[in-house]
């Protein structure tokens, strides 16, 4: 579970995998999931579909931002834009609620 700002709550063992090979300064505390999973020494890497999942996630926080007015909000998309290529991948449809999210993780490939 996450918080507003994509802060890492509560978690099971299955949030192992995410964790697995990252960068030891994106698990400190709060671990941003958003960061996590979209920075080029967190799980980007281990992502199949790295161009499909920036183009799911990164509205999202521009739209919380928006919506809310919170700055932190705004900073957290402005970094998350920075990790990847100069022009960020066209949005999904935003009704869309899901999805899939494929891995490479300890040799096998394959959806989550």
């Amino acid at each position: 579970m996450v918080d507003r700002r994509w802060n890492l709550v509560l978690a099971n063992s299955a949030a192992e995998v995410f964790f697995d090979g990252v960068a030891p300064a994106l698990l400190e505390p709060p671990v941003n999931m958003m960061r996590l999973g979209l920075h080029p020494d967190g799980f980007a890497p281990r992502l199949l579909n790295l161009d499909q999942v920036r183009g799911f996630l990164l509205p999202r926080p521009a739209r919380q931002a928006q919506r809310t007015g919170d700055p932190w909000l705004g900073g957290l998309h402005a970094e998350l834009v920075s990790y990847g290529a100069p022009d960020p991948p066209e949005p999904l449809d935003p009704a869309d609620i899901a999805l899939p999210i494929r891995i490479r993780h300890r040799g096998t490939e394959g959806p989550s």
